[in-house]
């Protein structure tokens, strides 16, 4: 996790943070389970999804499949 991404969360640039970065920072700030569910939770309603029938984002199940 960088200063940048936690910046960025801060501002509100970044509205879904990655999996494995809230993960990371309930560690740092050493959250109990129930806590770290509440941030998962949160952060996972700050990261907006498409909706309808393959709607999911690049790589995702039901997303589109990158062109390569």
């Amino acid at each position: 996790m960088s200063v940048r991404a936690i910046g960025d969360m801060e501002r509100g640039i970044s509205r879904g943070p990655q999996r494995r970065t809230v993960q990371a920072l309930a560690e740092a700030l050493r959250l109990d389970d129930e806590q770290r569910a509440e941030l998962a939770e949160a952060a996972k309603a700050g990261r907006p999804r498409p909706s309808g029938p393959g709607g999911g984002a690049v790589g995702e199940p039901g997303g589109a499949v990158a062109a390569v």
